[in-house]
């Protein structure tokens, strides 16, 4: 019979053979609502200072650059503005140039330019890299009207709602990178099963493969939470390995132990 409910273990994982055992031998399935819960709860806190960067830009930074921006009329193929002449939005920080707006023919290329992208009449010129530019032509069938004014609402729209919407996605491609990871993990765990000879089902492994990953997930979670600044790379996933493996071994030895009980 179950003992423990399914959150249990996002505590109980970094502490308490019984929840191990428990999960190995009352649990049934993959765990997926449990890797749901917990990549759920190790995802809020970049989903946080994303929303937290991205208010910060749209109430400070933003401001500066729409006002910059002309009125940019796109209808039958062609732009026009409010006067034919040569409009640059620069960083308000920096003061490096971004975009140049010019209908009236003076500018015709980015060539020599440090700005990434050009309006021109006909064209919008993105610069990527160093060198290569890409030229696009304005749809016939466009008509529409860029003003400061609909830019002002559209980034209060994202400041509103992209947080969620990468937040929710997040959750979705990380739930899938944990599902993988678990399985690769739990091979690890059915060979040390076999040199410790525990009786232990490969469905028991994978259960408790993803409650011996909960600890790492959860210190990484509170490092980001809390601003601490993450290892190089190489150190990174040392550390990442190195506990989730702790925790498999600590758990088999558990389920090991209630055998022999």
């Amino acid at each position: 019979m179950k003992r423990y409910s399914t959150v249990h273990p996002l505590a109980m994982s970094f502490f308490s053979p019984k929840v191990y055992r428990d999960i190995a031998y009352s649990w049934r399935g993959a765990c997926i609502l449990y890797l749901l819960i917990l990549v759920a709860i190790t995802q809020a806190p970049n989903a946080l200072i994303f929303h937290r960067g991205v208010r910060k830009f749209v109430r400070t930074e933003a401001p500066l650059l729409v006002a910059q921006i002309p009125r940019m009329s796109f209808k039958g193929g062609e732009l026009t503005t409010d006067e034919k002449r040569p409009y640059e939005i620069r960083d308000p920080k920096s003061g490096d140039l971004i975009a140049i707006v010019d209908t009236s023919g003076a500018t015709t290329s980015l060539d020599g330019r440090a700005a990434l992208v050009l309006f021109t009449a006909h064209q919008v010129f993105l610069k990527h890299g160093s060198s290569r530019i890409q030229v696009i032509s304005y749809a016939k069938n466009a008509d529409f009207t860029v003003t400061r004014g609909r830019v002002i609402r559209v980034l209060g729209w994202i400041e509103r709602y992209a947080a969620a919407v990468l937040y929710l996605h997040s959750v979705l491609f990380v739930l899938i990178y944990r599902l993988l990871q678990a399985l690769i993990f739990s091979l690890a765990a059915l060979a040390f099963a076999k040199i410790v000879r525990a009786r232990l089902s490969y469905g028991a492994l994978y259960r408790i493969t993803a409650a011996a990953m909960t600890p790492a997930l959860i210190v990484g979670a509170i490092r980001n939470t809390i601003g601490t600044p993450a290892p190089a790379a190489p150190y990174a996933l040392f550390l990442f390995l190195a506990l989730v493996l702790g925790y498999l071994i600590f758990a088999v030895k558990a389920c090991t132990a209630g055998e022999a009980q």
